[in-house]
């Protein structure tokens, strides 16, 4: 499951780089892209301390569907 880029990002390089990451993993492992959690803001971590990183990562990501609790989840994030 890759962690949402913001849409900015995205837009700068043309594609989504942590999405591609995550279809390649899933491939050479078998597994599935899915998209279970979605990016509430825009924070940036670029340059922030590891404290309002860790402040930033608790308010930056929303579930958007069910979340199976019996799964395994790997989340492919481009830090």
């Amino acid at each position: 499951m890759p962690l949402p880029t913001i849409k900015k990002h995205v837009r700068e390089r043309g594609f989504d780089h942590t999405g591609r990451l995550a279809v390649d993993l899933s491939r050479a492992c078998g597994g599935e892209v899915r998209k279970v959690i979605e990016r509430k803001n825009n924070s940036v971590q670029v340059g922030a301390s590891m404290d309002l990183r860790k402040k930033q990562a608790k308010m930056a990501y929303a579930a958007c569907s069910d979340i199976d609790t019996e799964a395994s989840y790997a989340l492919v994030d481009d830090i």
